[in-house]
């Protein structure tokens, strides 16, 4: 059945899915290129007016989203989305923020459990282009006291990889208020040959990068210069 709207009531009730304790990732530019300042790791995003365009589960002002992986790789996936082939320099301009979420962390509402069915969620939330549909999800699950959302990558063909989406007010800031929490380690992914190796496996490929080495021709290579 195709993906249903949500019920007038028993959102409260909706399966639950422990976020406190999970590592999770965000692949951000962590310079404005605007300005060149470096901006915050996290970011919640309020619905665009261009029903297009913006995240799946943005929420309408004062309030927003912000996008989380279970693992580097998702987050990668989740940012280049229809790319096959990233350059190197693309990859150093970002960041991956990362982070144990605290013991204090609220419980996701689980878009991708079994029981979800029954209220109506099918798997096309997870990746169906119709804004509108998941963004009422979103804003249903928000008003029944959801600040969390477990969700599958849509971007991973296998369906491994799950998403958590933090919901909370509009901006830049740490999520609930909770700097010390949510505290962030930063790692530039463009030097982490495990996770390229790990792209490699999804046909994403890093060009100039350790999987990839920049193409130099033989007469720009120095190898032909005669010997001093």
């Amino acid at each position: 059945m195709p993906l249903g709207t949500p019920p007038s009531g028993g959102l409260d009730r909706f399966p639950s899915a422990p976020v406190a304790g999970r590592g999770l990732f965000r692949l951000y530019a962590h310079i404005d290129p605007s300005n060149g300042v470096e901006r915050s790791p996290w970011w919640f995003a309020s619905a665009h007016a261009d029903p297009d365009r913006g995240g799946r589960f943005d929420l309408q002002e004062p309030n927003g989203a912000c996008y989380l992986a279970g693992s580097r790789t998702a987050a990668v996936l989740e940012v280049y989305q229809g790319h096959q082939v990233i350059p190197a320099s693309a990859l150093e301009r970002r960041r991956m923020a990362c982070v144990v979420a605290p013991d204090g962390a609220p419980d996701a509402a689980d878009l991708a459990c079994a029981a979800a069915r029954g209220y109506g969620i099918t798997g096309e939330i997870h990746t169906v282009p119709n804004r509108p549909a998941t963004r009422a999800w979103a804003e249903a699950l928000f008003d029944a006291g959801w600040r969390a959302l477990r969700g599958l990558a849509r971007h991973d063909p296998a369906q491994q990889l799950d998403t958590v989406t933090l919901l909370d007010a509009a901006g830049a800031h740490p999520p609930y208020g909770d700097e010390d929490g949510w505290a962030v380690e930063l790692e530039r992914p463009a030097t982490d040959a495990a996770l390229l190796r790990d792209l490699a496996r999804y046909g994403l490929n890093v060009q100039g990068g350790l999987h990839s080495p920049e193409f130099v021709p033989l007469e720009d290579s120095g190898l032909l210069d005669e010997e001093s």
